[in-house]
């Protein structure tokens, strides 16, 4: 191989690798049942500053711009907003926001008995580990949280990942991530959720029931 070609393959081959060490660290905790029935993933990169009403005074994503292929809701299209009159974009990151909101739209009609899973991935810069204020709720209904960890990725970055948890299971939540500093911002959003107990785990469950059940009768028939 020419030097002039090694060289260009060996900056092609670094290149790929920041791009995918990056892509592994801002999706480090999928939670199990991605991909399962009933569950949606929506992923923002923050590629664009959306689309800016002046008037209302807000930037809007009509859709995740998640690069990693990630995205998947088969209801319908997950929405973002950026508010604050001091919101700023820069290289992918949103920064001097008030706050982030997230529409994640669900079945319009949720099955009875079921309740909502969902997981908050947020991947943020700050002087300190200090994590965002997040309220997940719909409606007058709030989603109960479980304690959130913060993982350090390096260089200034954190991730802070987070499950709630609401029911009766709603056609759509909403979440809300508001900065409690001066110099935060946050670069990458992946929310996860899923209608629980879904089909297939009550499928699963209830061939292991039978499974148990005839093997009781097995062993009394003896």
């Amino acid at each position: 191989m020419r030097p002039s070609g090694r060289k260009a393959f060996l900056a092609a081959v670094c290149a790929l690798a920041v791009m995918a060490q990056a892509a592994w660290a801002d999706d480090l905790y999928a939670p199990a049942y991605r991909g399962m029935t009933g569950s949606t993933t929506q992923e923002w990169d923050f590629v664009t500053a959306g689309v800016h009403d002046s008037q209302l005074n807000y930037y809007y994503y009509d859709a995740p711009d998640g690069t990693s292929g990630i995205t998947n809701n088969p209801f319908a299209n997950p929405q973002a907003w950026a508010f604050g009159p001091n919101a700023t974009w820069q290289g992918g990151a949103w920064t001097g926001f008030t706050m982030l909101r997230f529409s994640i739209p669900n079945s319009q009609v949720p099955p009875a008995g079921t309740w909502k899973d969902l997981r908050l991935q947020v991947t943020f810069l700050d002087a300190s580990p200090t994590p965002p204020d997040v309220y997940v709720y719909h409606g007058s209904t709030d989603f109960s949280p479980f304690s959130p960890t913060v993982y350090p990725l390096g260089g200034g970055r954190f991730q802070l990942v987070q499950d709630w948890q609401g029911e009766p299971n709603p056609m759509q939540e909403f979440v809300e991530i508001s900065p409690l500093s001066s110099g935060f911002s946050v670069d990458q959003v992946v929310i996860d959720t899923l209608c629980a107990p879904e089909p297939a785990t009550l499928a699963f469950t209830g061939i292991g029931l039978a499974g148990l059940t005839l093997r009781r009768r097995s062993k009394h028939g003896r």
